[in-house]
């Protein structure tokens, strides 16, 4: 893990490590550098519940926000590599998984048409996503991943 500036410490997985993650804050600090624009998350890792700053990447920036994380969600990053669709080389990227929550939940009934059709909706989602961010080389698996996102995000509070 690296440093932000002698700062807290720096999120950063090694390749095909995963490490768990709670939001301390609901929203990031969005700024600007050399490097573009980056959101700054203040997050505990829970493995040794220290608080750490995660710069999340735009796509991680956006699952984030799209599944309502708030402080004190928890979530998983994972450093994975895929291949690019267009060059056809590993590029390495953040995967982004929610964990869900401990807390009592209204428990309801809903028919399995209901999340068919949720199911649906966010791969249709997902795909018109995918498809209206033409400077980045999505591939199946990312709108796999958005849609899995959307689906949970919009069907948390149904289970």
């Amino acid at each position: 893990m690296g440093t932000n500036n002698g700062n807290k410490p720096k999120v950063d997985p090694q390749l095909g490590e995963e490490v768990r993650l709670k939001l301390l804050k609901d929203k990031p600090h969005i700024g600007e550098s050399n490097y573009g624009k980056y959101f700054l998350y203040n997050v505990e890792d829970l493995a040794d519940g220290t608080a750490k700053s995660f710069f999340a990447p735009d796509y991680v920036h956006d699952a984030i926000q799209m599944s309502g994380l708030k402080s004190g969600s928890e979530f998983t990053i994972k450093k994975i590599t895929q291949d690019d669709t267009n060059s056809g080389k590993p590029v390495v990227r953040l995967q982004l998984a929610l964990i869900g929550s401990n807390g009592p939940k209204e428990q309801r009934t809903e028919s399995a048409d209901t999340f068919k059709e949720i199911m649906l909706q966010c791969v249709k989602d997902a795909a018109e996503i995918v498809g209206s961010v033409k400077e980045i080389p999505f591939q199946t698996s990312d709108i796999r991943s958005l849609s899995a996102t959307l689906f949970i995000a919009r069907t948390k509070q149904l289970v």
